[in-house]
């Protein structure tokens, strides 16, 4: 009895806890080919390390001296920590951080020491995005960053920082740190050597002025110290009119450029109201920060060329008014409003008034009309709507009370609620899958299918899919990764030298032999030795590393191929 109650006990204590079976989703590190990636969801491989706590030293520490690129992936965005310190300390060979400002969200962290410490080689780091305001420790945080010409700290508010010693020390090149006014020493209670050995002894108040500048019939939005004494225009405030609105007879795109996401702006009024040409927006999604915005009042009003708008980085937690705001917007056939948070939207007059071809408005959970007071002619004209349970347009329900999911006949609207994707396939391969060395890559003709919660799908174009893996330096068969909306898949692409003609393949060396019997390439050398086998036109068969000092190779294949060891090439007859 005492030994089947000991191997209960012993069963239980080695049962995984239910959430090992459950598949929540755990931050980790992975390390591959001097790549770390940041991850977040249910899938951590063996070896991947979990992030650090506190202050304590990361357990990737030992790869950082050999990391070249950090990637922040698209899965890491839902995740937040609640330190960075010690994350990159020592990475004396980063040259390169991806998504950081899109896929890190800092709004819990309180330390971020040592954070970037000995990053000798990073020449830029983006901060647009990294909030700061619960952080109390910077010290060391980009100490010896000697690569370092310019910092951009204007969205840094540092009211709550007790310590930046050595925050900037040993960064010789570090000549400008711009600050805005939210950088603030108030709770600063430890400076030692914040700027040893600096390019600069102090930090700059930012001067850069936000502004929009016409040229070639392109409106272009800016953020520095450089606006031109012509066809520059500041930008407006509240409901008021922009500077601008006289010159939309030539203006046929917008542009927000990539300085322009340092700034913050109150107000989107009228931006873009009489706007009928334009027929595109480019670098909205990236650049545009809308944190602060509080009005939206007419910014896209009469913008009757405009096909396709892209909010899934738009920022309204904070607007309270959206009247007119896409009012005679005739071309849209589709709004995507699912990363709206309309919690403060008082006033929705108009919002979509006289969008005659407009089909489907996406929303997400975070739309709601609980304040909104304002909603005469919310819907008025748009004829063409349907709800996501196929009610149609009534020219009687023109306000809020149809501003809701669709939920058919028992409960009628307009809206359509965004659907969670659960998988992605490549449905066409591009017309290109096969380059020469040095070639870029060609998404030209791929399509990507999406599988949506509801078993529904829907094709796009694969350029709209973040792609990872190509590299045309080498002769190579490569699989490359598609992520889209954090999902992946892969596709396969072959890089060849058109540069080797078979002619002039030197003559069998002594580093190996090679020969061919029965569809089987043998290969005599020192095992770990990498090889090629292609055809006559080039075409990659396959390349591996023998494995002993004699390799037997199957290839289905009639004809002469060529095999490739070293600087030395073979040709055998299969």
């Amino acid at each position: 009895m005492f030994k089947f109650i000991l191997t209960l006990l012993t069963a239980a204590l080695l049962m995984p806890s239910v959430s090992a079976f459950a598949g929540d989703p755990e931050a980790y590190v992975v390390y591959s080919n001097g790549t770390l990636t940041f991850k977040y969801d249910d899938q951590k491989p063996d070896g991947a390390y979990a992030l650090n706590t506190g202050f304590a030293n990361v357990a990737w520490n030992t790869r950082l001296s050999t990391t070249t690129t950090v990637i922040f992936d698209y899965s890491f965005r839902y995740y937040r920590p609640t330190t960075c310190s010690n994350w990159f300390y020592g990475g004396s060979s980063i040259t390169s951080i991806v998504g950081m400002s899109e896929n890190l969200n800092t709004e819990n962290v309180t330390q971020a020491a040592n954070m970037f410490k000995l990053c000798s080689s990073l020449e830029s780091i983006d901060l647009s995005r990294f909030y700061t305001a619960n952080i109390t420790r910077m010290d060391y945080m980009f100490q010896s960053c000697s690569s370092l010409t310019e910092l951009d700290l204007t969205n840094f508010n540092t009211s709550n920082v007790t310590t930046m010693q050595s925050m900037f020390d040993g960064c010789s090149n570090l000549n400008t740190i711009l600050v805005s006014d939210k950088w603030s020493v108030a709770s600063l209670q430890h400076s030692e050597n914040m700027f040893s050995e600096c390019g600069t002894d102090a930090v700059t108040q930012d001067t850069r002025e936000a502004y929009v500048v016409i040229s070639n019939g392109t409106l272009t939005f800016k953020f520095d110290n450089q606006k031109p004494s012509s066809n520059a225009y500041s930008l407006n405030t509240g409901k008021a009119n922009v500077g601008w609105n006289t010159k939309w007879n030539e203006i046929t795109k917008v542009v927000f450029d990539d300085s322009f996401r340092y700034y913050k702006p109150t107000t989107c009024s009228n931006w873009f109201y009489g706007g009928s040409k334009i027929t595109s927006i480019e670098g909205m999604s990236q650049n545009l920060n809308t944190e602060a915005v509080t009005q939206t009042y007419s910014m896209f009003k009469g913008c009757s060329l405009l096909s396709s708008i892209d909010f899934s980085h738009f920022n309204t937690s904070s607007i309270e008014n959206m009247e007119s705001m896409f009012q005679l917007c005739s071309s849209l056939t589709a709004l995507d409003l699912s990363n709206f948070n309309t919690s403060e939207v008082t006033n929705m007059q108009m919002m979509f008034d006289d969008c005659s071809n407009l089909k489907t408005i996406i929303v997400g959970d975070g739309w709601t009309t609980d304040k909104v007071n304002h909603s005469t002619n919310m819907f008025s004209d748009c004829t063409n709507l349907v709800g996501g349970e196929g009610t149609t347009y009534d020219a009687s329900k023109t306000d809020k009370t149809y501003a809701i999911v669709d939920g058919g006949s028992s409960a009628p609207g307009y809206l359509t609620k965004r659907k969670n994707i659960t998988s992605i396939a490549i449905a066409t391969l591009p017309t290109k899958t096969e380059y020469n060395i040095g070639e870029s890559l060609d998404l030209t003709g791929g399509q990507l299918e999406v599988t949506f919660d509801d078993n529904s799908k829907k094709t796009y174009d694969l350029a709209i899919a973040e792609i990872t893996g190509f590299n045309s330096q080498n002769v190579a068969e490569l699989t490359l990764e598609v992520k889209y909306s954090g999902q992946k898949t892969t596709f396969a692409v072959t890089i060849l030298d058109p540069k080797t003609p078979v002619a002039k393949i030197p003559v069998d060396q002594n580093i190996a032999k090679v020969w061919s019997s029965n569809r089987t390439i043998f290969i005599e050398t020192q095992p770990d030795t990498k090889y090629t086998i292609i055809d006559i036109n080039g075409r990659l068969i396959t390349t591996s590393t023998t494995k002993s000092t004699r390799e037997e190779i199957q290839v289905n294949y009639n004809g002469v191929l060529v095999v490739i060891i070293g600087n030395n090439s073979y040709k055998v007859l299969n």
